[in-house]
């Protein structure tokens, strides 16, 4: 299974200039394809992306490797080593990226997708947030 992008700003919400939305998705290993690149979330043009978040909801196989990222860097979100997905989150906190490549966020000017790079799939959930806002034009 391939998964289809969400756009961001989410279609038909109110996306007000500077004010900060949420996207989130939650991810079943059954809903991707493995040992390939799946869109997570699409940027429109001037949206600046603050943090990718990610909670392992029930932990992936061993041998499964989770990477977030872009066409730029594909990884630039989150290194498979940064989410660790083979360990299930039983304190119910969220994962930053402040440590990734992409850590003070990313304005998206070129609709680059949001995407993950998963290996190995077999069991496990992922849930993933993006915190946006779109840039408010120059005056």
């Amino acid at each position: 299974m391939t998964l289809t992008a969400k756009k961001l700003p989410i279609e038909g919400d109110m996306a007000l200039p500077g004010v900060l939305h949420c996207a989130r998705l939650t991810i079943n290993a059954s809903d991707c394809t493995s040992a390939a690149v799946n869109e997570l979330f699409d940027p429109d043009t001037d949206v600046f992306v603050g943090d990718i978040r990610t909670q392992i909801a029930t932990a992936f196989t061993a041998s499964t490797t989770l990477t977030i990222g872009d066409s730029d860097d594909t990884d630039g979100w989150y290194t498979a080593a940064q989410i660790a997905c083979t360990t299930a989150v039983t304190t119910g906190l969220w994962k930053s990226s402040s440590d990734a490549a992409y850590g003070g966020g990313k304005q998206y000017v070129d609709g680059n997708v949001i995407t993950m790079t998963a290996d190995g799939l077999t069991v496990g959930q992922i849930n993933i947030l993006a915190e946006y806002f779109v840039v408010p034009p120059s005056q």
